[in-house]
């Protein structure tokens, strides 16, 4: 999920840095942050399971679940970045 965020942030970087954000760019920046949340999602599902069967104690899963649900939302406020420059651009 870190390699996913640290990619999503480049390129918001490089897009801030250009002003500028073509449209295949930012189709590419929305399938990022839907491979963030289903990546989310799967990572929500096997914490369940480990709590199910176990493997740590509940208190340990709703710990990792915050820390995933903040990296999710710095997703989040990656692609609002991205929206605000490729709307700025093709709103003029």
């Amino acid at each position: 999920m870190i390699y996913l965020l640290t990619s999503a942030q480049a390129k918001m970087v490089e897009a801030l840095e250009r002003v500028n954000i073509s449209q295949d760019e930012f189709f590419e920046m929305t399938n990022m942050e839907n491979e963030i949340n289903n990546f989310r999602d799967e990572l929500k599902n096997r914490n369940m399971q480990a709590i199910t069967d176990h493997e740590y104690d509940y208190s340990v899963g709703v710990n990792y679940m915050d820390i995933i649900l903040e990296l999710e939302k710095m997703g989040d406020y990656i692609i609002n970045v991205e929206e605000a420059v490729y709307e700025h651009k093709h709103d003029k």
